[in-house]
């Protein structure tokens, strides 16, 4: 009795040895890098929600944002949401899915507050009916190539934005967090595409990848003598209630306590 005792507490032991060990292999490093990857993009997908909401609801034209990015935003999602479809990946094809309807929902409020009805209809149709064909009739390595393609189209119709950002020190549209976020969502996939193995992930985002780390070296720059440890959070807040800000290293300088400001300010009211 006392044996059989004994040989049963070790092979529950041992059960539960295998159990945690099974647990700690499942947690894999593309696991890690697809979660930040997913944290990061829907933190950049739904932060401006209140924007557009608010926008819709007053009838107010949306600054900071251009019809163009917001398209390219939503495609973008739509091309990865097929490839993950195509190639059976979770973590592609809801994460990017929730992407492209977001998108293409702020493709349409922004359109809407412009009274532009008809263009509603067009640009709706054109991405629903675009990604309907890449879906059906595309293989795998057709999407990514289509999608390594269409990221290398986006970063060349950007240069001359980079090229006014270097000229007047300033960015008209991005503020540093939307570009610290930015780098860090498409740095994570990056490394979830090479934990994957996938060539076509690893060159899709690492164009991305090295757009954004442009973007961050030009806004490090731009911020020069800066030394406000506040600014990211500054910057933050003001992304998330649509208002502009300054990123003119005099600007700064001759306005010291508008950092201050914009922290005490109840900007969501």
């Amino acid at each position: 009795m006392n044996g059989t005792n004994v040989t049963s507490i070790l092979v529950a032991t041992q059960n539960n040895i295998t159990s945690t060990n099974d647990l700690a292999n499942s947690i894999t490093l593309s696991n890690i890098f697809a979660l930040a990857g997913i944290i990061l993009y829907l933190l950049i997908c739904f932060s401006p929600a209140p924007i557009f909401v608010n926008a819709v609801k007053k009838k107010e034209l949306i600054h900071n944002y251009t019809l163009f990015s917001l398209i390219f935003n939503a495609a973008n999602a739509g091309i990865l949401f097929c490839y993950g479809i195509k190639t059976a990946d979770i973590f592609l094809y809801l994460t990017f899915l929730v992407g492209y309807i977001v998108y293409l929902a702020y493709v349409n409020a922004i359109l809407y507050v412009e009274d532009e009805a008809t263009s509603m209809l067009k640009y709706s149709g054109g991405l629903i009916g675009g990604i309907l064909v890449v879906w059906i009739i595309f293989p795998a390595l057709l999407v990514g190539i289509f999608l390594i393609a269409f990221n290398l189209g986006f970063c060349y119709t950007q240069m001359n934005k980079i090229k006014d950002d270097l000229k007047n020190k300033k960015s008209e549209t991005l503020t540093m967090f939307v570009v610290a976020t930015n780098f860090g969502c498409n740095l994570a996939w990056f490394l979830y595409g090479i934990s994957i193995k996938s060539f076509l992930l690893i060159v899709a985002f690492l164009i991305l990848l090295v757009f954004w780390l442009i973007d961050l070296v030009i806004f490090y720059w731009i911020q020069g003598s800066i030394k406000d440890d506040n600014f990211l959070i500054v910057s933050m807040k003001k992304y998330l209630v649509g208002e502009e800000i300054s990123h003119s290293d005099n600007d700064i300088r001759e306005r010291p306590n508008a950092n201050l400001k914009l922290l005490t300010e109840n900007d969501f009211q």
